[in-house]
């Protein structure tokens, strides 16, 4: 074998410990955080922590969620996080500490937990918007007034921001006479093919951890 022959197949095995390495690493590291469905959304850190640094304070909120599942940084630290992100506009931010405070209450709306909701919906969460419209149009009492703002709230969460369960809850509303909303299969029938098309809340914020760093 000549020196020229003897360098490449140096090479190639270098090459080839190298790629195996790197497929047992990921495969060994990869941890995926699931709903309860099973369903997977593959997160590039990266990407997440690049968008934090342009801005995007949803992605600030959800590489603060990717740190916790990594035990990288503290519950305390991270509710720091949250609420800074939540206070900039990150609607997924003030969602992580609604869900919070929702675990240790009674479940009811106090001023504070529909202080968030409203901050999460503007800030471009879906589900703040669809527990929103829950609120005005099931609990809030049936006037008008409360059936109007519960729509908007629906229809941005479908329509915008592009959720399977807000667009299911439309299409549902649309299939029946209320006293201030009337049957339309046409509208039922858009948001029902709108649900299929579009994925969940927790398929969209599922997070998946390889082996990138942080």
């Amino acid at each position: 074998m000549n020196k020229f022959k003897k360098y490449a197949l140096i090479l190639y095995i270098i090459f080839a410990v190298i790629v195996l390495s790197r497929a047992f690493a990921h495969k060994k590291e990869q941890i995926a955080y699931k709903d309860s469905q099973g369903s997977i959304s593959y997160t590039n850190p990266k990407i997440l922590k690049k968008k934090c640094k342009n801005g995007d304070y949803n992605a600030c909120a959800h590489h603060t969620e990717l740190l916790g599942w990594l035990e990288k940084i503290n519950i305390d630290e991270a509710y720091k996080r949250y609420q800074k992100y939540c206070d900039l506009g990150g609607g997924y931010g003030c969602m992580m500490i609604y869900s919070s405070i929702q675990g240790n209450s009674d479940g009811g709306y106090s001023k504070k937990k529909f202080n968030l909701l409203e901050k999460a919906c503007q800030g471009n969460d879906s589900d703040g918007c669809m527990r929103l419209g829950n609120y005005y149009f099931y609990n809030a009492g049936q006037t008008k007034e409360n059936i109007d703002r519960a729509m908007k709230y629906y229809e941005k969460g479908c329509e915008v921001l592009e959720d399977k369960m807000t667009c299911v809850i439309l299409s549902q509303i649309y299939t029946y006479d209320t006293e201030f909303v009337k049957k339309s299969d046409e509208l039922s029938k858009k948001y029902f093919e709108l649900a299929e098309k579009f994925e969940s809340y927790d398929e969209k914020n599922a997070v998946i951890m390889g082996t990138l760093k942080y």
